[in-house]
């Protein structure tokens, strides 16, 4: 795994990553379509972000996450104020990790 190409990361780094941007911006819940390895670059990601303003919300770090030039790798990450509506019809299958400052799973 890499982060921007440039320096190779855990699964961990990754995590504290999101969770310094989700914390510092105030998102209010993260939903995946690959909870057990949303971290890993490998995998192509949809990542949906339900924040307080969503309109200032920067995704940046975040991206780099994800980012290769070698292999053009993106993540798919979208930034609404509501999304149940988005989430039922576009992404399903997903599963909400982060809610409210604090991830809901035990990795």
């Amino acid at each position: 795994m890499y982060w921007n190409g440039e320096k190779e990361v855990t699964k961990q780094e990754v995590r504290d990553i999101f969770d310094k941007v989700l914390k510092e911006q105030d998102a209010l819940e993260m939903w995946v379509t690959r909870p057990d390895d949303f971290e890993n670059m490998d995998l192509f990601q949809h990542i949906l972000i339900k924040a307080k303003d969503a309109e200032s919300f920067n995704t940046d770090l975040l991206d780099r996450c994800y980012d290769d030039e070698e292999r053009d790798l993106h993540s798919h990450v979208i930034i609404l104020n509501e999304i149940e509506g988005y989430r039922e019809g576009a992404m399903p299958k997903s599963v909400c990790v982060y809610k409210n400052g604090r991830w809901l799973d035990a990795d």
